[in-house]
């Protein structure tokens, strides 16, 4: 059986593969930081930013983000 590429792949081989998603989690505030990521952290690997700089940051450098979660509003 062929392989799919990453990009063909459903969300059902998404979630049922052995690696996590990495998702960039981006808030200025600390409550909701560490409550999404008690949420989240048992099935993604979690990547946290404060604002919007260190998150372009790491944007710019970890080419492995799959998904990015932030506030609409905050600093930098």
């Amino acid at each position: 059986m062929a392989s799919v590429p990453d990009s063909k792949k459903s969300s059902t081989d998404i979630f049922n593969s052995e690696s996590k998603l990495k998702i960039l989690l981006v808030d200025d505030s600390k409550i909701i930081r560490v409550a999404v990521s008690r949420i989240l952290s048992g099935q993604f690997e979690l990547l946290e930013a404060v604002d919007g700089e260190e998150a372009w940051n790491l944007l710019s450098t970890d080419h492995s983000i799959d998904l990015l979660i932030t506030d609409i509003e905050m600093p930098r």
